[in-house]
């Protein structure tokens, strides 16, 4: 996204956004040293030895919080499938007979509520205990840099809609967003066309990926194309994840994504070990979510009687919970 004038460029993301479910923004504003220390920690927190992460992980909080070890998350192939057709999505995604081996972090940021039905996911928050110092100061310099970009997208696209500037923005107010970086080790699960996460949608309001450390992200387009995702510096790749869908009556393209190992990926590899360093893939992606315990249905233009018989009202928290339930973790 670059400036050509504001309303061009609002129109231009709801192109975006209707069109692919995806825009790659790049915000002058974003800058590089916050994401790169946030980057070499989480590289750091993942390279820890196994038994060192398993302090970290709370199975009692559906792994909404700390640590979630490889093959927990897994995607309902089948289900996957039946969406792509439904979309007439030609291209097929890599088939996947297990769970990913990603492994991942969970951060919430932000308030939490002082009463809520989903206390599980307001769990208390895991620091890493070699992390204690660095963790929530290092994630707290570049959120905001991240959350502006995203508010001001979300903004853009209320503008390319007619809409009041907050239509989309208020919908966040006390969300439970999280900071959940992945991680995978190339030197065991490196071999181009390894999958590291099977085809899938995200289940909150809007991601924001970072520019990973090394490449591996493909996307879905509308028209059923698969494409590499190539994050710039300043960059930051916002794509539509199930709330936002529904609040949108499915005119947002809620979009389908996966992360496979690749042969672009080799020098970063060879530059880790010739350094004497573990190679590990790492993102650092934020998931920006609805309150808990607000009510979620098409709003506004979206809401037609077509749109509610496809996207009827529950609570957020309800379908988050039945969500994480599909992918493994509840």
């Amino acid at each position: 996204m670059q400036t050509r004038g504001f309303g061009e460029d609002c129109r231009l993301v709801r192109k975006a956004i209707t069109g692919d479910g995806a825009i790659e923004i790049r915000d002058s504003r974003i800058p590089e040293e916050p994401h790169d220390v946030l980057q070499e920690m989480v590289l750091r927190y993942f390279r820890q030895p196994t038994w060192a992460k398993l302090q970290d992980e709370r199975l009692g909080a559906k792994h909404d919080v700390g640590w979630t070890p490889p093959f927990t998350e897994w995607t309902k192939f089948h289900d996957v499938l039946e969406v792509m057709a439904e979309r007439g999505l030609n291209v097929r995604p890599h088939a996947v007979k297990h769970k990913d081996p990603k492994e991942r972090f969970m951060w919430r940021i932000g308030d939490d509520p002082d009463d809520t039905a989903f206390a599980a996911l307001h769990a208390p928050q895991v620091v890493p205990a070699a992390f204690v110092k660095d963790w929530k100061r290092k994630i707290d310099v570049y959120f905001p840099h991240a959350q502006r970009a995203i508010f001001t997208m979300l903004e853009m696209l209320a503008v390319g809609y007619h809409l009041e500037l907050n239509f989309f923005t208020k919908l966040l107010e006390h969300g439970p967003h999280l900071f959940a970086p992945t991680g995978v080790n190339l030197a065991q699960l490196g071999e181009p066309g390894t999958v590291h996460a099977a085809l899938h949608r995200d289940i909150g309001f809007i991601t924001a990926h970072g520019r990973s450390n090394a490449p591996g992200l493909f996307l879905w387009k509308r028209n059923g194309e698969r494409i590499p995702a190539r994050i710039q510096k300043n960059c930051i790749l916002a794509q539509v994840a199930q709330q936002l869908a529904h609040v949108m009556g499915g005119q947002g393209l809620d979009g389908m994504h996966e992360v496979v190992a690749v042969k672009e990926a080799q020098p970063v590899i060879e530059r880790m070990r010739a350094a004497g360093e573990e190679p590990w893939r790492v993102s650092t992606t934020f998931f920006f979510h609805m309150a808990s315990d607000c009510m979620i249905a098409p709003l506004g233009p979206f809401r037609t009687d077509e749109a509610l018989a496809k996207y009827p009202p529950i609570r957020v928290g309800d379908q988050i919970m039945y969500e994480l339930g599909i992918t493994g973790v509840g």
